[in-house]
């Protein structure tokens, strides 16, 4: 087979760890004066960690902790998190299986920073899954630019085309499609009936769902 890869999102994909950043969110936002909701929370999801501060700075600005402050704080507490009550998303193992022994390259993909991309894979037991990490901490813009994705694809010595992103919200989908990449959506099931998914080359509602066949007729389009 041609070489490929299948690039994993992490967060709501990998982990089930958007409650935990909503959590984490609210709790340490309200270290600098910021009473936020669970809706709120959502406004950001997918976005860059320093890219939800300045959301909220440039709604309620505050002098009380620096940016980068507040950013390490948010870091440590979902690190605590993970550990405490991170849980592996359904169908994750099976899928890696799969695309491993279909004899593609994985790479996590995320606009998680790097530490806590490391942390969850540590203790999920899953860093010798995958042949790489990106995170978009790294890049000048997070999703849903796709940078970080063809930076992953540059990494990996691949084209745009023969990779395949794995993606839960919509703007990492937003993100592979830009990037030149196949699309699978997972999306939470609470959105998983939202026409905007329909950008993706594919929509299931688990990973548990995915099959060969999906996976060469996606490759097929």
């Amino acid at each position: 087979m041609t070489a490929r890869a299948a690039l994993f999102d992490m967060d709501g994909l990998i982990i089930d760890s958007e409650p935990l950043w909503r959590a984490a969110e609210i709790a340490c936002f309200a270290h600098v004066g910021i009473e936020l909701t669970e809706n709120d929370c959502r406004q950001t999801m997918g976005f860059r960690l320093d890219e939800v501060i300045d959301y909220w700075y440039n709604r309620q600005p505050w002098e009380s902790m620096s940016k980068e402050a507040l950013n390490e704080l948010i870091i440590d507490h979902m690190v605590q998190e993970v550990k405490a009550q991170g849980k592996i998303l359904p169908g994750v193992m099976e899928a890696v299986r799969l695309f491993t022994e279909m004899g593609f390259k994985l790479a996590v993909v995320s606009s998680s920073p790097e530490r806590l991309i490391h942390a969850v894979l540590e203790i999920l037991d899953l860093q010798s899954s995958f042949h790489g990490v990106f995170s978009a901490e790294h890049e000048a813009f997070g999703k849903p630019h796709p940078q970080v994705y063809l930076s992953a694809a540059a990494a990996l010595q691949l084209r745009p085309d023969q990779c395949i992103v794995l993606e839960d919200a919509f703007h990492g989908v937003i993100a592979g499609k830009a990037a030149k990449m196949k699309v699978i959506a997972v999306p939470d099931k609470e959105e998983l009936h939202q026409p905007r998914f329909q950008a993706a080359d594919m929509v299931i509602k688990s990973l548990e769902c995915l099959g060969e066949k999906d996976i060469l007729s996606i490759l097929n389009r």
